[in-house]
């Protein structure tokens, strides 16, 4: 966010962050969390039943609005992506007006539901105070793989992946997913 901007991008996100609960019936989850403030200042945490539904968001106005005032107020913007994309999608996020990495998920599952009924019954709110010990999180861990190790480690990871799913009900979402290899090589999204 721009110096001495904060409070007017603060709006900007609660008005987004509404419009998206109210209209978006395929985000399952969209937090807005502070960050430490030195590379990011925020950062929108958004769970998609699948591709149409990221499409849809992109397409809804209210995200219009809010890139609009993230122009006014914002600094700096970059998407990541950890999971696999169709085709259609990848080509329409490589036309936005920011960078989008896509990170593809190389084992995994979900026990996200996306079905309609679901969906409306567990809308939490989009008040800081509405979310604590009893709500879902996120978490990314990036995993740094020893030279040489990568085979034994997705070995590891498949049997880590497999042992979660089956004894963690709590785990909603459980996927590994291959980044470029720079800095990390993978990401649990968990």
């Amino acid at each position: 966010v721009q110096e001495g901007k904060k409070a007017e991008y603060l709006r900007a996100a609660a008005v987004a962050d509404r419009g998206v609960m109210l209209s978006e019936p395929g985000m399952l989850h969209h937090t807005f969390d502070e960050l430490d403030g030195e590379a990011f200042d925020f950062c929108w945490s958004e769970v998609y039943a699948n591709d149409s539904a990221l499409a849809a968001h992109l397409a809804n106005p209210v995200v219009g609005e809010y890139l609009t005032a993230h122009a006014e107020f914002g600094a700096d913007f970059a998407v990541e992506i950890y999971g696999s994309v169709g085709s259609e999608l990848r080509e329409t996020l490589g036309g936005l007006p920011f960078p989008v990495q896509i990170y593809p998920t190389a084992l995994g599952y979900s026990r996200v539901s996306t079905s309609p009924d679901s969906l409306s019954a567990s809308v939490v709110g989009t008040a800081p105070e509405a979310f604590g010990a009893a709500t879902p999180f996120i978490l990314v861990a990036r995993v740094k793989v020893q030279e040489g190790k990568k085979a034994e480690y997705l070995r590891a990871a498949a049997v880590a992946d497999r042992g979660v799913m089956l004894s963690e009900p709590g785990m909603l979402h459980h996927t590994f997913d291959e980044l470029d290899g720079e800095a990390f090589d993978f990401c649990w999204s968990e």
